[in-house]
């Protein structure tokens, strides 16, 4: 009886030490290992935030990049507004108001050429004091001041500076001082002008005729 004890502590005990065993493998096996694992933890934390640091310096540079001293921008012409002249329901001259756009340097006028596409045709359109007129030009148009206190006209050398540029259209002769181009324009036709300055910059306008022109004798294009 005695015996059957001792055998029966004995298993026990060793029962307990292959419990102990086995929860010893499921543990940290080496500091060193551990240690390891954070520092590749750390390296791949710092690599994410380089990466993000290069795309946040990368941004404003592209942004200075198209700070550009461009002519386009300081000497570009606004159109102020567009009025069609009306004969027998027909746009038979048109006339633009123009001025200098903000910040823009003094235009001369005679040095602004004016590209005109419609159904009829492409025309090619300079001003009438214009030394450029003589060849390559299919029509003139006429600078008549509107604002102008220095009397600088034609050049546009102040923000509050206003011309006319008056252009006609056929051979009715509805503009005086002006060569005729192209043919009138019937309801619902549509033109885009190109307005280029003498440096090249230029201004897009797109003229839209309305769908009647019954007793009209000017309307906004």
């Amino acid at each position: 009886m005695y015996r059957r004890q001792i055998l029966l502590g004995a298993g026990a005990t060793a029962a307990t030490l292959a419990v102990a065993g086995c929860n010893g493998q499921d543990g940290p096996t080496d500091p060193a290992e551990t240690d390891d694992e954070d520092e590749e933890d750390d390296s791949e934390g710092t690599a994410t935030e380089t990466e993000s640091d290069t795309v946040t310096e990368e941004g404003p540079a592209e942004d200075e990049s198209r700070e550009t001293d461009d002519p386009q921008v300081t000497d570009r012409l606004n159109v102020i507004s567009t009025v069609g002249l009306v004969a027998e329901e027909r746009i038979t001259a048109v006339e633009l108001i123009v001025a200098l756009a903000p910040g823009a340097d003094p235009v001369d006028l005679r040095d602004v050429v004016i590209q005109w596409v419609d159904d009829n045709g492409t025309y090619v359109v300079a001003a009438a004091s214009s030394e450029s007129t003589a060849t390559g030009v299919d029509g003139t148009f006429r600078t008549t001041p509107i604002k102008d206190t220095d009397d600088s006209a034609p050049v546009l050398n102040e923000p509050e500076d206003r011309l006319k540029l008056s252009m006609d259209l056929g051979t009715d002769d509805e503009v005086s001082g002006a060569d005729g181009f192209g043919e009138p324009l019937e309801p619902e036709a549509d033109a885009t002008l190109q307005v280029t300055t003498g440096s090249g910059a230029s201004s897009t306008v797109r003229l839209t005729v309305p769908s009647t022109l019954a007793d009209a004798r000017a309307v906004n294009l």
